[in-house]
């Protein structure tokens, strides 16, 4: 089983191996609560580095399935993909402002 809203892993009883579940878990949250660095990038950047998370703008490469507009995050070697649900928010670095996801798309929050 899943966590509603930001799908993590739940631990389950007698479950081998919690420690895979957990940091799963902390790096999915890290991903889509702190920063994401640009939203408009051209598919995957290439040489990222762990923790590098972007707004998928292009559905290329490493990023093919990912949806527009969900946020692709690098960890371990493998891009991830976090769908956002209304009410998201992250930082994006290379605008040095503040975007909330709201319905169908990100949304530049003003009057910060």
């Amino acid at each position: 089983m899943t966590t509603p809203i930001l799908t993590l892993g739940e631990l389950a009883e007698s479950q081998a191996s919690k420690y895979i579940t957990i940091n799963t878990a902390l790096r999915k949250i890290e991903a889509v609560t702190i920063r994401v660095l640009s939203q408009a990038n051209s598919g995957p950047p290439v040489g990222p580095s762990d923790g590098d998370a972007y707004i998928v703008d292009v559905q290329s490469g490493a990023w093919s399935a990912f949806a527009i507009d969900s946020i692709a995050y690098y960890s371990n070697t493998s891009w991830y993909e976090m769908v956002p649900k209304s009410g998201f928010r992250t930082w994006i670095v290379d605008e040095n402002a503040l975007y909330v996801y709201s319905s169908a798309s990100w949304q530049l929050l003003v009057g910060l």
